[in-house]
C-alpha cells in the first residue's frame, strides 16, 4: 500500500465520521430515533414498574445510560462503518427504505426482534419478491454477521450489570430472578449506488478493493455512489434465573460471537453460489432464534438458584455501595446469623441490627455450600439495615418468565386502548 492508498483511506474513514454525525440529522433517521425512542420508553416504564414492586429500581442514572448510548454510537459505529466501506458494501436506497419499514413492523411485534440479523434476513427474502427492492445478499448477510460480532462484544462487556430483580413463579412457590436487559444504537454507513451498473464495481469479498480506487477514478464513481447509513439497534434481553446475570451474559455473549462466525460463511459463500444467500437469510434468524430457545430450556432444566430457604434467608439482590456491599454480601448468599442472633425473615433480619450496631459479624452460607463469617466495623452511628433484598417465602408479587422474554408492545397498545375504553364508560 503506498501513500496515496494511506491518503485515500484516511479521507474515507474522515467521511465517515462526518456521515455518521450527519446521520443524527437525517429526516429519516430522526424519524427512526423517534419511534424507537417510543418503544424504549415503553420498556423502561415497564421494568420501573417492576422494581417498584419489590422497592428497587437499579438502572443506571439517565445521565449515565446517555454518555453510554453516545459512546456506543461512536464507537460501535465507527468500527461498523469502517468495516462496510473497506469491504465495499453496497446498499441501495430502496432496500434501505425496506429495511426502515421492516425494522419497525418487527420491533412492534416484539421488542426482541429489534435486532439487524432478523430485519436484514427478511430484507434478503424481500429482494426476491417481485417488484421487490434491490438487495446484495452478500453485502447484508456481511452486515449481519459484524453487528452480531458487535453484540456479542456488547454483552460481554455489560455482563448484566443494572439487570432488575423480580420475583417469579416456581412450582407452586416462588423464586429470584433478574431481568437482563440493554440496547444500543448501530449507525453503519455504506456506499448506496443509484444506477443497477454500478454494483460490479465493488467486491464485498475482496479486502483490497481500495487499490483500484485511485484518485483518477474517484470522481466518475461519485456519479454512481454516495454516503448513507442506517441505524441498526442491538440488543439483549433475557431472564436469569438458575445462573447469575453475570454468569448468563457471558455464556450469551460466546453463542453471539461464534454465530457471527457461522453467519460470515454464508455471506463469503454466497458471494459465489447466490442460492446461499437465501439459505443464509433464512437460517440466521431461525438459528438465533434456536440458539436463545436452546439457553433457554438448559436454563429450565436447571435448579433455580434465588430459591427461599428453610433456615435464614436468601439475598437476591446486594445494593452498590451499601453496608451489605460493603461487608462483603453477594447475590445468593445465606443469611444464618447477625451478631449471634438467628435470623429466619426479614423482621428478624431488621431487629438483629435495630440497636445500630457499631461492629457487625454475619454468619453466611455461599450457594456453593460453603461457610463463611463476614465482619466490618460501622463507627461512630453504626447501621440498622444492610441494604440487600431477600428472597421471601410467600409474596404476593410474582410474573410470569414470559413477560420479560417476549415483551409485546402492540399488545400493550391494545390493552392500554381497551383499558381506556373501560374507563371511559364507567366514568
Amino acid at each position: 500500500m503506498n501513500g496515496r492508498d494511506v491518503l485515500y483511506i484516511m479521507d474515507l474513514m474522515s467521511a465517515v465520521a462526518s456521515q455518521l454525525a450527519g446521520a443524527i440529522f437525517d429526516l429519516k433517521n430522526i424519524i427512526f430515533f423517534l419511534l424507537v425512542f417510543y418503544f424504549f420508553k415503553t420498556v423502561y416504564k415497564h421494568y420501573l414498574e417492576l422494581g417498584d414492586n419489590i422497592g428497587h429500581y437499579r438502572l443506571g442514572r439517565k445521565r449515565k445510560i446517555i454518555e453510554e448510548i453516545v459512546l456506543t454510537y461512536l464507537v460501535c459505529g465507527f468500527i461498523l462503518s469502517a468495516v462496510s466501506l473497506t469491504l465495499g458494501i453496497t446498499i441501495s436506497q430502496e432496500a434501505f427504505i425496506y429495511y426502515l419499514f421492516i425494522a419497525l413492523a418487527l420491533t412492534v411485534i416484539n421488542i426482541r426482534y429489534i435486532s439487524f440479523v432478523y430485519s436484514g434476513g427478511i430484507l434478503i427474502l424481500a429482494g426476491l419478491i417481485p417488484g421487490g427492492p434491490t438487495v446484495d445478499s452478500t453485502s447484508v448477510l456481511i452486515l449481519m454477521a459484524f453487528v452480531q460480532l458487535i453484540e456479542g462484544i456488547l454483552v460481554y462487556i455489560h455482563k448484566g450489570r443494572e439487570s432488575i430483580p423480580v420475583y417469579i413463579k416456581d412450582n407452586g412457590g416462588i423464586t429470584g430472578a433478574f431481568v437482563i436487559h440493554k440496547y444500543w444504537p448501530l449507525p453503519i454507513a455504506f456506499f448506496t449506488f443509484a444506477s443497477d451498473n454500478a454494483g460490479f464495481m465493488l467486491n464485498p469479498v475482496n479486502a483490497q478493493w481500495w487499490k483500484v480506487m485511485k484518485p483518477e477514478i474517484i470522481f466518475p464513481l461519485a456519479a454512481f455512489f454516495a454516503l448513507d447509513s442506517l441505524i441498526g439497534v442491538g440488543g439483549y434481553m433475557d431472564v436469569a434465573v438458575s445462573e447469575s446475570p453475570k454468569r448468563r451474559s457471558i455464556k450469551i455473549s460466546g453463542s453471539f460471537i461464534i454465530y457471527s462466525m457461522f453467519i460470515g460463511v454464508f455471506a463469503v459463500i454466497s458471494r459465489y453460489f447466490s442460492i446461499f444467500g437465501i439459505i443464509g437469510a433464512v437460517l440466521c434468524p431461525a438459528g438465533r432464534e434456536l440458539m436463545l430457545y436452546i439457553h433457554k430450556k438448559r436454563q429450565q432444566n436447571k435448579e433455580p438458584i434465588y430459591k427461599p430457604v428453610g433456615r435464614g434467608i436468601r439475598i437476591l439482590d446486594v445494593f452498590p455501595g451499601g453496608s451489605g456491599c460493603k461487608l462483603g454480601l453477594e447475590r445468593g448468599d445465606i443469611v444464618l446469623r447477625v451478631n449471634n442472633r438467628d435470623v429466619q425473615t426479614v423482621e428478624g433480619l431488621t431487629q438483629a441490627l435495630t440497636d445500630f450496631p457499631r461492629y457487625v459479624w454475619i454468619d453466611i452460607k455461599k450457594p456453593d455450600g460453603r461457610s463463611e463469617v463476614l465482619s466490618g466495623s460501622f463507627f461512630p452511628q453504626g447501621i440498622d439495615k444492610l441494604g440487600i433484598i431477600t428472597v421471601p417465602r410467600e409474596h404476593e408479587v410474582t410474573y410470569n418468565i414470559d413477560t420479560f422474554e417476549n415483551l409485546i408492545l402492540i399488545k400493550n397498545l391494545v390493552n392500554r386502548f381497551r383499558g381506556f375504553g373501560k374507563s371511559s364508560d364507567n366514568k
